[in-house]
């Protein structure tokens, strides 16, 4: 890879640390910073509130809405409908983002330690249901309705059923390198800004942040790539 070698990206996802995305000129041209959920914790939110704008996002694979059920923001209502997204081919209300979301136990839920309990909640909610193969899916989706409640204070993103087969935005990118690391496919996400490719090169490698263009990753899915 031109910019840093998939190696050290996959090693500093699995040691808990942040990387950094963008994901090209055509796209959104946005830097977007990640951390792996299951390792997530107040270190790792303390640094998308420094170093991003805090616009806290939980990405996840297509096999995590399709198990739960998990609807997109503007799929019900047709006020959403119309007022959703569709600038240079955006379509957030009906494509990526869903509903925001807390843990039931939480009194608030905005705090660190809380967005954090929620993040690891669901992770863990996934662990336990994935393996459960012999159990119907109106079941599993009850036993998210025990645990979580919306509205709330973090939204979820999910990644398009094709993947980048057919669209390359930050949620398609960063699964395929959970994939890789062969974690639970869900990230936390936060949206550094819009920076020319060197400049964000510069600032990430600058706080010792493993930086990837789109392209990269998808040489890397489409086997173009030497680790």
């Amino acid at each position: 890879m031109e910019e840093q070698t998939l190696s050290v990206v996959l090693e500093a996802l699995r040691k808990g640390q942040c990387i950094a995305i963008l994901d090209s000129k055509s796209k959104e041209a946005e830097n977007d910073l990640f951390f792996l959920v299951a390792s997530f914790s107040p270190l790792s939110l303390k640094t998308l509130k420094t170093k991003a704008r805090m616009e806290l996002y939980i990405f996840v694979a297509h096999e995590v809405i399709y198990t739960f059920s998990f609807p997109f923001i503007g799929e019900k209502y047709p006020i959403l409908q119309r007022m959703g997204n569709k600038k240079k081919q955006m379509c957030q209300s009906s494509c990526s983002v869903g509903f925001l979301f807390d843990h039931k136990s939480l009194k608030i839920g905005v705090s660190n330690v809380e967005r954090i309990f929620t993040c690891h909640r669901l992770v863990k909610l996934w662990q336990k249901v994935v393996n459960l193969k012999n159990e119907v899916d109106r079941k599993k989706i009850a036993r998210l309705f025990a645990k979580f409640h919306t509205p709330s204070h973090i939204f979820l993103c999910t990644k398009n059923a094709s993947g980048l087969q057919v669209w390359n935005g930050h949620i398609e990118l960063s699964m395929v390198l959970a994939k890789l690391v062969g974690i639970v496919p869900i990230l936390d996400g936060d949206d550094f800004g819009a920076l020319p490719p060197e400049v964000a090169k510069v600032w990430a490698l600058g706080k010792n942040i493993p930086f990837l263009i789109g392209l990269d990753i998808i040489n890397v899915f489409q086997g173009g790539a030497r680790t």
